[in-house]
């Protein structure tokens, strides 16, 4: 199906003596209230666009670092959009050289903001009440969750063999190792990088209903007894394994199901 992009009038730098002046020429239309002809007109939107982009990939940070934080933003944006609809490997560069210079700034400042709160406990945040704490009150409910997990006996199977998922996987689940959750690993083959590995054949896999490696599944000593169920297949990141143990296990336990959302504030230590 053709998909028709529309293009808003979208402010163009201009390159003068400096390109950030107050002149502003429509961008890529057909219709501008402008007295120049429109192919003129696209011709040099085409040919500033070019020296924006030439001055990104020769000069990068250094000319990067020259601009503010609300014109990178600007400059983000408009390189975007021409690299979406025209991704050829130097419109693309250009937009990689930015992004990465972006996320390297934004940790810088994490990084800053973050020694400058524990330094100044005065400003620190109360749990929950801004922006900038929904970071630290989500780390705070994985440290109940886990040690809702130790004390409720709930553990995790890791099915796993020697390919590169399985050794991907690996390392969200050596997380929950760190954090004292229980975890035996199963595969056929067992490596060292495997915590608490069982050799079993791969048939065993389906008795476990297993049918995509590497697949994780819970381990809960129930008052009945034990409980093993499919918990979730593929890569997953470690605090979701995590969340999901719980979700599960709780519902176990309790025959109805929680959100992570739904963890109390009181419960925080």
């Amino acid at each position: 199906m053709k998909r028709i992009v529309i293009f808003s009038l979208i402010p163009l730098l201009c390159f003068t003596n400096n390109f950030w002046n107050k002149n502003k020429v429509c961008y890529w239309q057909t219709t501008c209230n402008n007295t120049q002809d429109n192919k003129t007109q696209n011709r040099v939107n085409n040919e500033n666009f070019d020296i924006l982009v030439e001055k990104v990939i020769k000069q990068k940070d250094k000319f990067l670092n020259t601009l503010s934080a609300k014109k990178i933003k600007e400059l983000l944006e408009q390189i975007k959009d021409v690299a979406i609809t025209h991704p050829t490997e130097r419109n693309l560069e250009a937009y990689a050289i930015v992004t990465n210079f972006i996320r390297n700034k934004s940790l810088e400042f994490m990084y800053a903001y973050t020694d400058f709160i524990n330094s100044h406990p005065e400003f620190k945040p109360s749990i929950g009440t801004t922006s900038w704490s929904f970071r630290y009150l989500h780390i705070k409910k994985l440290h109940y969750i886990v040690d809702w997990l130790k004390k409720n006996n709930v553990g995790l199977y890791f099915v796993c063999d020697n390919s590169p998922a399985c050794f991907e996987a690996v390392k969200s689940v050596n997380f929950l190792v760190k954090k004292g959750i229980p975890v035996v690993s199963i595969s056929p083959n067992c490596n060292e990088k495997f915590p608490n590995c069982i050799e079993k054949h791969s048939n065993f896999f389906q008795k476990l209903g297993v049918g995509k490696i590497p697949a994780y599944l819970i381990f809960y000593k129930s008052k009945n007894g034990p409980m093993i169920e499919l918990l979730d297949t593929g890569l997953v990141s470690s605090d979701r394994l995590i969340i999901e143990l719980y979700r599960k296990a709780y519902y176990l336990k309790y025959k109805t199901w929680i959100d992570f959302s739904d963890i109390p504030l009181t419960n925080l230590k």
